[in-house]
């Protein structure tokens, strides 16, 4: 079953980037703007593994995920008030935010799907 797991959730991340960029190309916003935003699977993959393994955050961890959120925050305002004079629209903007943070999302669960294999299954981490 993981196998299949695996391909819906990849299948997912797919998709999603697909769309995501779509959106950002139809807002007139730098892709590299929505490509940042992927990096929120840190986060969520944090948050997830928190809640179903009791996996505690270090203060290092902590403070790379602050890190994270100020540095996607940081590119997010330089790209948004960047070069040209071109017109964000901002329906397009909220939906590539949206979808970018689900792949984000997707992201974390195919960890999920990866640590679930290794302890409820007992494959090896190098299989």
């Amino acid at each position: 079953m993981i196998p299949i797991y695996m391909s819906m959730v990849n299948g997912g991340i797919q998709g999603t980037i697909s769309i995501t960029f779509n959106f950002a190309g139809k807002a007139n916003v730098n892709a590299g703007v929505m490509g940042s935003i992927f990096c929120s699977s840190a986060i969520f993959t944090a948050i997830i593994f928190y809640f179903m393994y009791r996996q505690k955050l270090s203060p290092h961890d902590m403070l790379g995920c602050g890190l994270i959120l100020a540095s996607v925050f940081a590119i997010g305002i330089s790209g948004s008030t960047g070069g040209d004079d071109s017109e964000i629209d901002t329906g397009y903007l909220i939906y590539s935010v949206l979808v970018a943070l689900g792949t984000g999302f997707l992201m974390s669960m195919q960890s999920l799907v990866l640590k679930k294999a290794m302890v409820d299954h007992g494959m090896p981490p190098r299989q």
